[in-house]
Parts: C-alpha cells; sequence; structure tokens
C-alpha cells in the first residue's frame, strides 16, 4: 500500500521508499524513513496535497510524491 491511498486518522509504517536521487534525500530528511510512523492528519479541499504527521511534525506531500511511500498499516 502507498501512503497517499490512507483514509484520514490511519497510522502505518514506512516500509519502503520507491525512489532515488534527490528527492529519498528529501523524503527521508522530513522523516519519512522506513520504520517511521506516520499518521494520515489532514487533506486539502481538493484532496491535494495531505498533511502527515511523522515524527512529532506535520509535513504535506502531493498525492505523487506520497504515493512513492511504501507503507504497512498499523
Amino acid at each position: 500500500m502507498c501512503l497517499n491511498e490512507l483514509d484520514v486518522g490511519e497510522k502505518c509504517v514506512v516500509s519502503k521508499l520507491n525512489v532515488s536521487g534527490i528527492m529519498r534525500e528529501r523524503l527521508m530528511d522530513v522523516g519519512f524513513i522506513p520504520g517511521s510512523i506516520v499518521s494520515y492528519v489532514l487533506s486539502s479541499p481538493s484532496g491535494n496535497p495531505k498533511a502527515y504527521l511523522v515524527k512529532g511534525s506535520v509535513i504535506a506531500l502531493r498525492n505523487s510524491d506520497a504515493s512513492l511511500v511504501e507503507v504497512e498499516l498499523l
């Protein structure tokens, strides 16, 4: 399952990043590293971007970027 497929309020754990290069580094810098617990907390009115709570910070990601993060539901 990918991060962009979560419903509001669901929690998951990051299992894998399906990207390389600078985008992988950016995702990891803000806390999306394998083993991190992530909660889907908010959505914009259009549904893109969505906000996720990771490592104590709320991070907004576009759906296209969130689809690069594989997760497992908790």
